[in-house]
């Protein structure tokens, strides 16, 4: 993790940011061409916090907002995490033997901004998607 951001809020905004999924699911970049998904997740997630508790529901969605926007240090690790994750995916799917996700990593290296997730990326690539559980056996 980045020095000197708060770990907490950036572990928050990470829990809510995919909330309005739920609702309309989790589309992927081809559905832009057809549907405006920004929008659609925003509303979603607007009237999933309206009903709550007010300084809760605010909180939740300045976050929102605030991961959307990525402009602050803590929503650039916060969507990092979001694309190592999505990256830890496409890594096993190609271990498997899939090997069009390669694409899918090339666009998660070239999206990452943080130090951190740059190496966390870089050393993914050295591993088989097994290695974390080779030795508990």
């Amino acid at each position: 993790m980045e020095k000197n951001k708060h770990p907490l809020k950036i572990a928050l905004m990470c829990l809510v940011h995919d909330n309005a999924e739920v609702r309309i699911g989790d589309h992927h970049k081809i559905s832009l061409n057809y549907l405006n998904t920004k929008d659609a997740e925003e509303k979603a997630f607007y009237e999933q916090v309206k009903p709550v508790a007010t300084h809760i529901g605010t909180a939740f969605w300045d976050l929102y907002q605030e991961f959307e926007k990525r402009e602050t240090k803590e929503s650039m690790i916060a969507k990092d995490a979001d694309y190592l994750e999505t990256a830890f995916q496409a890594k096993e799917y190609k271990d498997i033997g899939h090997k069009a996700c390669q694409n899918w990593l090339d666009n998660v290296k070239s999206a990452l901004v943080t130090k951190s997730a740059k190496k966390i990326f870089a050393c993914m690539l050295k591993t088989e998607f097994t290695d974390w559980w080779q030795d508990l056996k």
